[in-house]
């Protein structure tokens, strides 16, 4: 290159303060520190290598801390649940696993009506419902704001206990609330069901309604709501939505024990949701069509 190819610039380069210079930099993610050992321990989190093992079980890992940390469950006694029969080494792991059969849910997010029993659990929902980021469920933000806007004292992100024979321990349903006739039930599909296998998704319902029917006793409706626009077809307006939503959840069902209202859903020549055409669906005669008004007939 020679000099007359380079261009002159007002640009000024950085100054750097006296502290700034005698400091060592992480080349990842702009970690400083005045000390290299530091330094050098620090850069172990941006490595994969394991090069510390553990002499009794040969597990490997980053650095001698982890290591120690991890030595101390082979020489410490089990602590077991007394509930369910979870072990661990460690007490503190278990304090916190018995929140999990507490009843009480004495932990409210000051920004919607979500309870909870432990405080990971608040930070995840804060940082997956309120935090501002770009997330997966902001149709259930929606959601909880027109319920809370017509009066809906809703519980959110509800797990769901199945019976021990069940393949699976529970399910999260994202809204239930208790009602003269039993309890309500809404689901909102944020993309997640698309490529549900039927039979699957039969036995996740019919279990659900078993273990709160259980529990609560008399009729179950669960509202399936699909927020996004079929494919192929026009998106329906944000009123069209709500005034659908609004006519789902003032719906009271009669006879059946389990009723199921899809919305907004594609639905077959017979009526019924396209997730229901295939053979293996068990649950037709609880489905109720997507136009409310005219299923209440």
């Amino acid at each position: 290159m020679t000099l007359r190819n380079i261009q002159p610039t007002n640009e000024r380069l950085p100054v750097l303060t006296e502290r700034e210079r005698d400091m060592h930099c992480c080349h990842c993610c702009g970690y400083m520190t005045k000390f290299p050992s530091y330094l050098a321990r620090h850069m172990l989190k941006h490595s994969t290598e394991r090069a510390v093992p553990c002499d009794v079980c040969g597990q490997t890992f980053r650095n001698i801390s982890e290591r120690n940390m991890h030595r101390r469950t082979h020489d410490a006694a089990w602590h077991t649940c007394e509930t369910c029969g979870f072990k661990t080494r460690l007490k503190k792991v278990l304090d916190r696993h018995r929140l999990v059969h507490v009843e009480e849910k004495h932990i409210q997010c000051q920004h919607c009506n979500y309870r909870c029993r432990r405080r990971q659990d608040l930070q995840k929902h804060m940082v997956a419902m309120h935090s501002g980021r770009p997330r997966s469920k902001r149709h259930e933000e929606a959601s909880c704001a027109l319920l809370s806007e017509i009066g809906v004292s809703y519980e959110r992100e509800v797990v769901v206990h199945f019976p021990s024979p069940a393949k699976r321990k529970y399910a999260r349903v994202d809204f239930f609330w208790r009602a003269a006739f039993g309890a309500v039930v809404l689901e909102v599909d944020e993309y997640a069901h698309s490529g549900y296998d039927v039979e699957y998704e039969c036995t996740r319902m019919s279990v659900i309604h078993k273990a709160v029917s259980a529990k609560l006793g008399g009729r179950i409706h669960m509202i399936r709501y699909n927020p996004h626009p079929i494919r192929g077809k026009r998106s329906p307006s944000k009123e069209e939505r709500e005034g659908q939503l609004r006519s789902a959840l003032a719906y009271e069902p009669r006879g059946a024990g389990l009723t199921i209202t899809y919305l907004f859903y594609h639905l077959t020549h017979e009526g019924y949701p396209e997730i229901a055409l295939t053979p293996g669906y068990t649950l037709k005669s609880c489905i109720r069509l997507q136009d409310v008004a005219r299923s209440d007939s």
